[in-house]
């Protein structure tokens, strides 16, 4: 039963946590040992929260989910995990998630609350609502960057809130993209929203939301309160890594045609994660050296 409630929490899609390390980076704090291990708590807490949004999710399209050419092969919809251990598994992670939540501060435990709040109004009814889907999927983001803001105790840059949101809001629609051409039919069938987006529409949406995405993170590293508060100019050098790594995504999901899901693409293709590494390389050198 745990290997089948693990899978249901779907570790894979985990690597979205990261974002709660965003202010540890950013802040200069990195290599501080204690406010590092409050991140990576903090972190483990959003994933076993996330862990038991996807449970209730998992139940609540049960139904929907049996009728899916690859769903229906999940742990709840294949009834292999019963709805009631299913539930009681949903209920014992929030109980945890909560209770060490309140160890690292009581500000970081409203925000896990908000955070599951919010999911589990959207696993009901919010992914239904064309536009409003996506936009709460870059909440949940956000969530993340403000608990890791909390857990050790610095001030989150507006900069950063607003280049998570954008970037959410990216990924978020790549991936109705993906289920509006691969699995339109499908929803048309089951009811759900993604078949009220056409990618014609989703590509003008995913237009506007990487040319603000770039020009808020470039004037974010020549903001002159970035300068002042890192004490770099540098920072600037990192912008073609993001160029490219949204660019090379684009052409993952238009010419590759990948229909995988919005973080599986970015882990299994080479270009990314070497991407992704040098990016990371150039921040730390020039924040920390």
């Amino acid at each position: 039963m745990f290997k089948l409630i693990l899978s249901t929490m779907r570790p894979s899609d985990w690597i979205k946590n990261l974002f709660v390390f965003a202010p540890l980076l950013f802040s200069q704090n990195l290599l501080n040992v204690r406010l590092f291990l409050y991140a990576l708590s903090a972190s483990l807490i959003f994933c076993l929260a996330s862990g038991s949004i996807y449970i209730i999710n998992d139940i609540k399209d049960r139904d929907e989910d049996r009728s899916h050419p690859t769903k229906a092969h999940r742990p709840i919809a294949s009834q292999s995990l019963s709805v009631k251990n299913a539930t009681v598994a949903a209920f014992a992670l929030h109980v945890v998630c909560l209770t060490f939540s309140w160890f690292i501060c009581p500000v970081f435990m409203i925000i896990v609350i908000s955070y599951l709040l919010l999911h589990i109004l959207y696993s009901c009814f919010l992914k239904k609502v064309v536009v409003l889907d996506v936009m709460v999927i870059a909440v949940g983001f956000i969530f993340r960057v403000l608990a890791g803001s909390a857990a050790i105790r610095v001030q989150t840059s507006h900069w950063l809130i607003l280049c998570t949101a954008q970037i959410a809001l990216f990924l978020a629609l790549a991936k109705r993209r993906q289920e509006a051409i691969v699995q339109g039919d499908h929803f048309k069938e089951t009811g759900r929203n993604s078949f009220s987006y056409k990618p014609y529409f989703i590509d003008q949406m995913i237009s506007v939301v990487i040319t603000s995405t770039l020009m808020s993170y470039a004037l974010y590293t020549v903001s002159d309160k970035t300068i002042a508060n890192l004490g770099t100019m540098n920072l600037i050098y990192t912008i073609p890594f993001v160029v490219y790594g949204m660019f090379r995504y684009l052409y993952l999901i238009h010419e590759k045609k990948d229909t995988a899901d919005s973080t599986r693409i970015i882990i299994k293709d080479r270009p990314m994660i070497l991407n992704l590494i040098l990016w990371l390389s150039v921040v730390i050198l020039t924040l920390y050296t």
